[in-house]
């Protein structure tokens, strides 16, 4: 089998890209914490922050790890390998956001190149999550509009360059957490909307009652051990009935990136802790 995750323990840091509402979402990139290791193979992005780590960071590197840290965010690489993600949106939002208003995002990206799925046999997803923190700072009722979100999102595309459909995509996703607006998250099917740059694709996330356990919130940690192929075939599936992706056939699938992290539509603060991050290919032949 082969790990499609270049860096499992996050040791050589990220590429950080800017994406600020100060800066009318110009993007750049710089690797942290290091400048003289290898490149690093994880971009860290920050969608629609007020607060970007590509110019506001504290940087400590520390015997077997390092962090990265500002008023709204951190991301800690502890001597274990583990990696810790976490938000603090009091500072993200003047006014409780409106529909079709941007939110934060803080996720840990890797492209994949050209990775199609035929030929796999099987495709595992394998990591643990736990939830460490979860605090509302809004003083509200649950609504729809306000939460915060923790997933995990593969990009699965075309990628035969003669089709009508080349580089077209949809979100298949795990959640974790959406909370406070759920105790428990829940199986979803709809299009990528709700902010202006959103992508229009079909976002598939599958029933968390598949890999996390009963019961899910603060304190709790799931080891997730899942063969996603078999349900990424039944998300373009769907994204085929609903009218997604229609010229492509289901040879030209593959995968195009992975993402990791948090959303927050409204002022909430969070924090998950990641290890054994691994995405395993397993080859029809071997």
């Amino acid at each position: 089998m082969i790990n499609l995750i270049k860096d499992p323990t996050f040791s050589k840091g990220f590429s950080i890209l800017r994406r600020s509402l100060l800066e009318d979402n110009h993007t750049g990139l710089m690797s942290l914490p290091f400048s003289n290791l290898e490149a690093p193979t994880y971009r860290l992005a920050e969608y629609f922050t007020k607060a970007d780590l590509y110019h506001e960071r504290d940087v400590r590197v520390f015997e077997g790890g390092y962090s990265i840290a500002n008023r709204c965010k951190e991301v800690i690489r502890d001597p274990q390998g583990r990696l810790t993600l976490g938000v603090d949106c009091h500072d993200e939002y003047d006014h409780p956001r409106q529909p079709n208003e941007p939110w934060p995002h803080l996720l840990v990206e890797q492209e994949f190149g050209y990775r199609p799925l035929s030929g796999m046999k099987s495709l595992v997803v394998e990591l643990d999550v736990e939830i460490l923190a979860l605090e509302s700072l809004m003083g509200e009722d649950r609504n729809d509009l306000h939460t915060l979100q923790a997933s995990l999102y593969l990009a699965v595309g075309d990628r035969n360059p003669n089709s009508k459909s080349y580089q077209d995509f949809y979100w298949f996703g795990l959640p974790f957490m959406d909370a406070p607006r759920l105790d428990y998250p829940k199986p979803y099917c709809s299009e990528d909307v709700g902010k202006e740059d959103a992508t229009g694709k079909l976002i598939y996330c599958i029933d968390p009652h598949i890999y996390l356990p009963p019961r899910f919130g603060v304190g709790d940690k799931a080891r997730i051990k899942l063969d996603v192929l078999k349900f990424i075939y039944d998300g373009f599936a769907k994204a085929q009935e609903l009218g997604y992706m229609p010229f492509t056939d289901r040879r030209d699938l593959g995968l195009i990136s992975l993402n990791i992290g948090f959303e927050a539509t409204g002022a909430i603060s969070g924090k998950i802790r990641i290890d054994r991050l691994n995405l395993m290919e397993e080859g029809e032949n071997e």
